[in-house]
């Protein structure tokens, strides 16, 4: 017995459900099944040895601390990352207001949302007091319940009736509503039918690009629309609560001591950690017992994404004390282009932002401060 078939075997009957092999073939399960008796009578003794064999290289050893050789890793700032994770919170939960009314005028004057699915919008007195977060789900509800509504009913049903019972499946042509029909009652008595569900499909399916029924087309884009909008938020939220989750992990900053020809990793204290470092340099000086010549090497690293930092951020003083050698209102204009090009507001070219960059760089302050 190989060690990948070592494992499967120990946690298969260590599991509770015991003796149950049906994912593996008939020749296999009758092999495992013998070796299960055949342990059975020295179960203890047998299973501790397996454990010691197969698993042992699962071992992922003891955490002691958490550090970084990052310098600006490790100075990030807690409180910045609270205040932006409040912020999003408070995103999540705005209400909509008249957010996606252009995309709502797009049902037409004989289709009103709310009125005709005030059912889901519980809770809730008019469109525009609905919460972001709860306009996803409900679009969803709607996109999905209602299109199983339809296809349950749709055999039964008159071209002439589809406006008042499903409005949101109102064809552009009886022909087409025809031709949904005879498909539908065809899958009634093939069930399972890929060929025909797919044909179907392609008559309310708007990424095929002829979507036969208009209104559940714009349904589905907005609702993509909002789902898109609710994700990229969840996802700046994610990485947010995952770098405040590293600034409280992180206690030390790393850099590497070179003793003679040796080199060791030295752990410097997060808090203070330039000072920390020279009292850290000066105890290795005072203490070098003939070891020979000692060197601290520390890493430098600077990367787009901070750089974005140091010239977009709200509260950034690197851009304030730029302002010597560019102009204020110019700095202030590329901040406020740059933060709404990312949420599609405005455009700015990756020309544009490379020239940018290189003047910043270029300029005394940067190439002071920044050692590029």
């Amino acid at each position: 017995m190989g060690s990948s078939e070592g494992i499967l075997f120990v946690e298969k009957i260590s599991s509770e459900d015991g003796i149950d092999f049906m994912d593996l073939d008939r020749q296999k399960k009758i092999n495992l099944k013998n070796n299960i008796y055949n342990l059975a009578r020295r179960p203890k003794g047998n299973l501790l040895k397996a454990e010691k064999i197969f698993l042992a290289k699962t071992d992922t050893g003891l955490h002691v601390f958490t550090g970084s050789l990052n310098y600006f890793s490790v100075n990030k700032k807690l409180a910045d990352y609270e205040e932006e994770r409040k912020k999003l919170l408070t995103k999540k939960e705005e209400k909509i207001g008249n957010r996606y009314n252009g995309d709502l005028k797009k049902f037409g004057d004989d289709f009103k949302l709310f009125k005709l699915y005030s059912s889901y919008f519980r809770g809730y007195s008019n469109l525009s007091e609905v919460k972001l977060a709860d306009f996803k789900k409900i679009l969803k509800d709607i996109k999905g319940q209602e299109k199983a509504k339809f296809l349950q009913g749709v055999c039964d049903i008159e071209f002439e009736d589809l406006k008042d019972k499903y409005p949101l499946f109102q064809f552009s042509q009886k022909k087409f509503f025809k031709e949904f029909q005879k498909y539908s009652r065809l899958l009634s008595f093939r069930k399972g039918n890929k060929g025909i569900a797919k044909k179907r499909g392609s008559l309310i399916d708007y990424q095929n690009g002829y979507c036969q029924t208009s209104k559940y087309k714009e349904l589905v884009k907005l609702y993509e629309k909002v789902a898109k909008d609710l994700g990229a938020i969840n996802a700046r939220l994610k990485a947010i609560e995952n770098i405040i989750d590293n600034i409280r992990k992180l206690q030390y900053w790393l850099v590497f001591v070179q003793i003679d020809k040796k080199i060791k990793l030295l752990a410097i204290p997060k808090s203070g950690n330039l000072e920390n470092l020279r009292q850290a340099s000066n105890f290795l000086i005072e203490n070098n017992k003939g070891e020979g010549e000692i060197k601290i090497l520390s890493l430098n690293s600077f990367t787009l994404k901070a750089l974005n930092k140091l010239l977009f951020r709200e509260d950034s003083s690197f851009r304030r004390d730029l302002s010597q050698e560019i102009n204020h209102e110019e700095l202030e204009e590329m901040k406020t282009r740059y933060l709404k090009s990312r949420s599609n507001q405005a455009k700015l070219s990756d020309t544009e932002l490379v020239e940018f960059y290189q003047r910043v760089l270029r300029s005394n302050y940067a190439q002071k401060n920044l050692k590029v």
